[in-house]
């Protein structure tokens, strides 16, 4: 990436449709964090320091945006990313690797799928993240290997 060449590597890269010259990048390794540039990559601005597993964001709003973060969990943010909130309720435990996905249809609609007390979980909420409830609960390793034999 023009401009970034410090990040050890990236989880995820998101160019928002309605603003093509902004680029949102979550980054592993070192210079870890989210990372935001107006300019088509030129120049960046860190929102959020440490590693990043995974990014998404609200389809038509770039200020809203959800991270998946190591031993945080999902974290989340609403004005573009000067203040980030934990979006824990409802999954208690030791966060490991973990994803999450808003869904395009609904903002209100979130997935996450991480690695909690040495399980595999999938989680929702309905609420934007105010909330997550277990959809699906099971060991890493069964989680994995039906996964992989589907």
């Amino acid at each position: 990436m023009v401009g970034l060449t410090s990040v050890g590597s990236f989880s995820r890269v998101i160019i928002p449709p309605s603003s093509p010259s902004t680029i949102i990048a979550a980054g592993m390794n070192e210079q870890a964090g989210v990372w935001k540039s107006l300019d088509k990559g030129l120049t960046w601005q860190r929102l959020y320091q440490g590693q990043i597993y995974d990014l998404t964001m609200h389809a038509t709003d770039p200020n809203s945006m959800f991270i998946a973060v190591p031993d945080s969990g999902i974290m989340s943010t609403t004005d573009g990313g000067t203040t980030w909130q934990r979006r824990m309720s409802g999954l208690v435990g030791s966060v490991g690797r973990a994803s999450v996905q808003q869904a395009t249809t609904d903002p209100n609609i979130l997935y996450t799928l991480m690695e909690m007390n040495s399980l595999a979980l999938i989680a929702k909420s309905t609420d934007k993240g105010a909330h997550l409830a277990y959809s699906i609960s099971r060991s890493a390793r069964v989680f994995l290997l039906r996964c992989l034999r589907a």
